[in-house]
């Protein structure tokens, strides 16, 4: 299922980076918002409220970068162009070092991968990032292998009910026609 592979790609994702925790995010255009699918690490900062279900476009410009210009943003708290909003979310939760990577499917970014590393500054290799975005893409298109499938199942079903309806009118109708004589 798309939770199984979500699931392991987080884990995966922190065991093979080294890093505490790591995160997908999917973009809601509507809302503006990119609210969380799944998350692997950092167990007591969640608890503590300390890391958001959901986090605001308008408010949060590094994550918004990293989905409008389509380019992976790494970021220290030492970071010189640090937004408040960033800086406020890696203060409380005690991160050091946060990539944010987009997850692109056909064109069109739909969400993005954040990892977490509350240990050390670092900067994150261009083999390191290269495996994220390489990740990230494959769970762009399992989401949205999985939002075709459950379209084409709800599609099959109101076809289903559908042709029930036309079996019962044609009953219906020809019950009417063998009353004429």
């Amino acid at each position: 299922t798309l939770q199984n592979v979500l699931d392991t790609v987080t884990r995966k994702l922190t065991t093979l980076l080294k890093v505490d925790g790591s995160d997908i995010f999917e973009r809601n255009v509507r809302a503006n918002t990119v609210p969380i699918m799944n998350r692997a690490g950092l167990d007591e900062c969640w608890e503590a409220g300390l890391l958001a279900q959901t986090y605001p476009l308008a408010s949060h410009h590094v994550i918004q970068r990293a989905l409008v210009e389509r380019r992976p943003q790494q970021i220290t708290r030492r970071h010189p162009d640090l937004f408040s909003a960033e800086l406020a979310i890696m203060q409380a939760a005690q991160i050091q070092t946060l990539l944010m990577v987009p997850m692109e499917f056909q064109d069109n970014v739909i969400g993005l991968v954040m990892i977490l590393d509350v240990q050390q500054e670092r900067l994150f290799t261009n083999m390191e990032i290269g495996l994220v975005q390489l990740l990230a893409n494959q769970v762009a298109s399992a989401i949205e292998n999985s939002r075709l499938y459950d379209q084409f199942h709800n599609l099959l079903a109101e076809r289903i009910e559908f042709e029930k309806d036309l079996r019962k009118l044609a009953t219906e109708q020809q019950a009417i026609l063998n009353t004429i004589p």
